[in-house]
């Protein structure tokens, strides 16, 4: 069976294309959330994350985390590799803790 005509045949439009096309009566600067011009509304500030990584640790570790980040940021200074993972630090792939740090030729301040 061959059709050699599609005349008379309908199909039918998606519900997206007729109001994308009903939109078009609004000026392209016009917010269409608020219906007020863009120019208007003032920029918005970045604002402060209300929880910092820290915080999910008791305090103790804070506490051992703050001496050891001193060292940290010393070690990182001398273009070592450093980092810390839980109250542990670690300086070229060695591990020092509060106890141990004395190791590293790093004072504590």
């Amino acid at each position: 069976m061959t059709i050699n005509s599609t005349s008379g045949v309908k199909v039918p439009q998606s519900a997206g294309a007729e109001k994308s096309q009903t939109c078009g009566d609004l000026p392209p600067e016009t917010s269409l959330a608020y219906g007020e011009p863009m120019d208007d509304v003032p920029p918005t500030e970045p604002t402060k994350p209300m929880i910092s990584v820290s915080d999910k640790f008791p305090k103790s570790i804070q506490a051992r985390r703050k001496i050891l980040l001193t060292v940290m940021v010393s070690a990182k200074k001398d273009g070592k590799a450093a980092y810390l993972s839980y109250d542990k630090l670690y300086i070229d792939n060695r591990m020092y803790t509060v106890d141990t740090v004395h190791k590293a030729d790093y004072s504590i301040s």
